[in-house]
């Protein structure tokens, strides 16, 4: 037989072992000692309540060896029973108050009958039966009940486990008691708003034509979808809270509106889409109990084809009519815009939308009829997604651009305000505050911070450069560091490449690293944004992917070999 080898313990592993022993007694310790104070706890609690229980019932029935009657009324009566509500169940409560009754005197003027409701009636608006309510009758003339409450009645275990959540009961006893009620004036106004509510509503439906609402958006803009919902003052507003859903287009089912960063459900069930896509187009329902309260037909812009042209140089194109399909083409006209800068030649603008119409609405439209073009009465955009597909095919109308007109004007900044006279009780002036200046009494208005921000884009990528902020499109240019970018020229110079679109939004296509400058939005005059653009060679942004995986990789093979040499390390210990 081999001799068994002698097994040797490094003293590491067993300071180790021990410091582990004794870090886990200790845990056991302190958590018993822990178990134990709340038990102790608990259980002076509980002393504490009985105690006051107790003298509460003794106060009670020496009140009534002296009066031998207690005159209450409704409200007296209506705490008193709240404070036996918390304290005992409903069969003890009727017991205690069945005892108390022949001393209690009610008053002529009050009823001979009292309600007292027990914790599970819920609220009138839920509807509930009336085999849910609990009715006490308190009858003054009930003396076969004995005159005395006995003060030597025990508390079951099913009280004493009720001790816990007294606290709880009587936070909220106290909260709804201290809830506000309505007055009769206040009553009549919400009952005036819920009537005019439905006013408004039937009045809608009634004016309405078409029962869908359209809206046409541009990509990027912000949109708003009211639903008219009244609600009944009786009801939880929580429980009339409408829900939105959206049928996209080429999709067949119903999806819920989830909200996000571009979607928002407001408290009065408004939906807003912000930065809209063309990929939010489609029929957005407003549903109340199951039924539509309101249908929007959204549509949005595809990429707008648009060329500028010079006011009385170049001429606008003309309609276009396709009799044969019943349609027309034509370019619908906005106002002229603000110059959009004073005291200094500047320009202004009037946008052109290519527009497709029906000729003769009561005609159908060659060779398959549309209901949509019903909805838009003043015509439907050329490059939308409402307009189907083999339409915006048509020559006549997908290779028609829709135009702005750029004209030159020179107009005059406002004029400053008179200067400001400052008098006294008696009317003197003691002082005069020149336009500019302001009074040591007068906080003067800070003026509107400038948004900067850098931007790094690799080379040969697409940017537009658009002004934050809610803002009148009309009155947005751009400057390029110190020079003026000219929306009617820029694309001429730049061959296409650099363009300014209806909404005033900078492109600049397959950037340059000559592209990098600062870009400055200006608004009534005003600078509004300030966008340094740092383009990247394209070289350089594959190199920073491969060293960014590079290093991920590096590290998670490291960690892999640390944890396997560790394992390793312990199992040569054990084999030893």
């Amino acid at each position: 037989m081999k001799k068994k080898q002698p097994i040797h313990v490094d003293k590491r592993d067993s300071i180790l072992f021990y410091c582990v022993v004794l870090f886990e007694s200790l845990t056991m310790f302190v958590h018993w000692q822990l178990v134990l104070m709340f038990l102790l706890l608990q259980i002076f609690l509980s002393f504490c309540e009985l105690r006051a229980s107790g003298k509460f019932l003794n106060d009670k029935s020496q009140e009534l060896k002296e009066s031998d009657q207690i005159i209450v009324d409704n409200k007296t009566f209506s705490d008193y029973w709240q404070w036996l509500k918390i304290k005992y169940s409903f069969g003890r409560r009727q017991e205690f108050v069945k005892r108390l009754l022949p001393s209690l005197v009610i008053p002529q003027n009050k009823s001979s009958k009292l309600w007292a409701f027990d914790n599970h009636v819920s609220d009138m608006s839920s509807r509930s039966t009336n085999r849910n309510r609990r009715l006490l009758t308190l009858d003054t003339g009930a003396d076969k009940y004995a005159p005395l409450l006995k003060t030597s009645a025990k508390k079951s275990k099913h009280h004493r486990r009720f001790l816990s959540k007294i606290r709880k009961k009587l936070q909220q006893y106290v909260n709804k008691a201290a809830d506000w009620g309505l007055s009769n004036k206040e009553a009549a106004e919400i009952f005036e708003k819920y009537n005019r509510c439905l006013e408004e509503k039937l009045n809608a439906l009634q004016t309405e034509e078409f029962p869908i609402k359209p809206i046409m958006a541009i990509e990027g803009e912000k949109i708003t979808l009211d639903c008219l919902i009244c609600y009944r003052p009786d009801v939880d507003e929580l429980s009339q809270k409408a829900a939105w859903q959206v049928l996209k287009h080429e999709h067949t089912e119903l999806e819920d509106v989830r909200e996000g960063k571009e979607m928002e459900i407001s408290k009065t069930n408004t939906l807003t889409i912000r930065n809209i896509d063309v990929n939010d187009a489609g029929q957005y329902f407003c549903v109340e109990h199951q039924d539509y309260a309101a249908v929007y037909q959204v549509d949005v812009f595809l990429t707008d084809r648009r060329k500028h042209i010079s006011h009385g140089v170049d001429v606008p194109q003309g309609d276009t009519y396709l009799t044969q399909r019943n349609l027309r083409v034509f370019t619908m006209w906005a106002p002229w815009g603000e110059c959009n800068t004073c005291d200094r030649p500047g320009q202004k603008f009037r946008v052109g939308q290519c527009t497709v119409k029906t000729i003769y609405s009561d005609t159908p439209v060659f060779p398959r009829d549309y209901p949509i073009l019903m909805f838009y009465k003043d015509g439907v955009p050329c490059h939308s997604t409402a307009l189907p597909r083999h339409i915006r095919q048509i020559p006549e109308i997908g290779e028609r651009f829709s135009e702005t007109i750029v004209a030159s004007c020179n107009e005059s900044c406002p004029t400053q305000p008179p200067a400001i006279e400052i008098t006294d009780k008696s009317g003197q002036v003691i002082d005069v505050i020149e336009p500019g200046f302001h009074s040591i009494h007068q906080k003067p208005a800070l003026p509107p911070l400038i948004k900067r921000k850098v931007l790094y884009e690799p080379q040969n990528s697409h940017l537009v450069l658009h002004c934050p902020g809610e803002l009148e499109v009309a009155m947005i240019h751009w400057t390029r560091g110190e020079r003026q970018i000219d929306p009617g020229s820029i694309k001429r110079q730049t061959r296409g490449r650099v363009h300014v679109d209806s909404r005033n939004q900078l492109h600049i296509n397959q950037l340059l690293i000559s592209d990098t400058a600062v870009y400055n939005c200006w608004c009534k005059n005003r600078k509004v944004a300030s966008l340094k653009v740092i383009v990247v060679d394209g070289e350089n942004t594959r190199l920073k992917l491969y060293i960014s995986y590079g290093g991920l990789v590096t590290t998670t093979i490291g960690s892999f070999l640390i944890v396997f040499c560790i394992c390793c390390k312990k199992s040569d210990k054990n084999a030893r």
